[in-house]
């Protein structure tokens, strides 16, 4: 009776035991924004009055397996005459992208 438990008892004992767990995925997102903000107390070199402007923000983040992003752009317009209605523009990307490793875990 002994024998017959101990010859049985192992593989039941192994079919119990959990798989090895599958590696952690990067969860992919992206996310945007736009702003429209307006001001009127703003300085301009060389202007002793304030001068008033709209600001105009785009800005985008994102993630994948192989890595992420960041830009922004920025708009921003001026409504005087004594800068002559001025227009700029401003922007950053920046990423960070794991071009090599993503290309050699999939051979």
């Amino acid at each position: 009776m002994i024998v017959f438990l101990l010859l049985f008892g192992a593989p039941v004992a192994r079919a119990q035991e959990k798989p090895a767990a599958a590696p952690p995925e990067t969860q992919n997102f992206s996310s945007s924004n736009v702003q429209v903000l307006y001001g009127w107390t703003f300085k301009e070199p060389g202007l002793s009055l304030d001068v008033p402007k709209n600001i105009f923000t785009f800005e985008n983040t994102a993630a994948w397996s192989w890595g992420s992003s960041y830009l922004f752009v920025d708009i921003l317009r001026s409504w005087t005459a004594a800068d002559a209605n001025a227009k700029e523009v401003y922007g950053e990307w920046t990423s960070d992208a794991e071009m090599v490793t993503s290309l050699m875990r999939t051979q």
